[in-house]
């Protein structure tokens, strides 16, 4: 089995260290470049273009998420999931807006943590686009939009647009509530909406309400 090649994007030397001996138990990853600070950890994510990047949500030289948007402004495709010191719904709307895949706070364990970056690697879907089309490009493009979806969160999406909150979402669909606070915001990110009444109505106005 070929390995992920991984970019790890941290502050803290501690947190890289840890980061990689986690990856190295897995068996699955392999590490290929590692930075202190933003700017370096953009200009190794962009040579390497690695299968993920783990990088820190504000790093020395580029904060709130800059490092991100360099990142794929860099033409880096692979998933780029953030590690925060702290989790809100909103900061996780405003990494994905910058175009991460996901995100995960430091203080959820090892099992959770590679279980989460295994979902996202396994996640085929098409490069990242950082910025949200407009209602023109919607009305041209709309149910290739909604293409780019992977399973999981057309079936999110499915029952968003039914009314269902994220506690009774978690309970069908065997996740945890803030699980699939992530996964409506990537669905928002990838449509270019913002605010779950805005995702609704997109939906309806391309009559996708439904999926096989």
């Amino acid at each position: 089995m070929m390995k992920k090649q991984v970019v790890i994007g941290d502050s803290y030397a501690l947190a890289r260290d840890a980061i990689k001996a986690l990856l190295a138990t897995a068996g699955d990853f392999v590490v290929v470049g590692e930075a202190y600070d933003g700017r370096e950890a953009v200009r190794i994510a962009a040579e390497a273009q690695p299968d993920l990047v783990l990088v820190q949500a504000s790093m020395p030289g580029m904060r709130n998420y800059a490092a991100v948007r360099a990142m794929r402004g860099a033409g880096v495709h692979g998933v780029i999931v953030v590690i925060a010191r702290h989790s809100t719904s909103e900061d996780e709307t405003l990494a994905h807006e910058a175009g991460a895949d996901g995100y995960i706070p430091r203080e959820v364990g090892g099992a959770q943590f590679l279980e989460t970056v295994r979902s996202l690697c396994a996640d085929e879907r098409p490069p990242v686009r950082i910025e949200k089309p407009g209602d023109a490009d919607l009305e041209v493009d709309g149910i290739q939009s909604f293409e780019r979806l992977s399973a999981r969160e057309r079936e999110t999406l499915r029952l968003v647009v039914q009314g269902w909150s994220s506690a009774a979402i978690a309970r069908e669909l065997n996740l945890s509530p803030k699980s699939v606070d992530t996964y409506r915001s990537r669905i928002m990110a990838k449509l270019g909406v913002s605010g779950v009444p805005a995702l609704v109505k997109l939906a309806l106005q391309h009559g996708v309400t439904t999926f096989n």
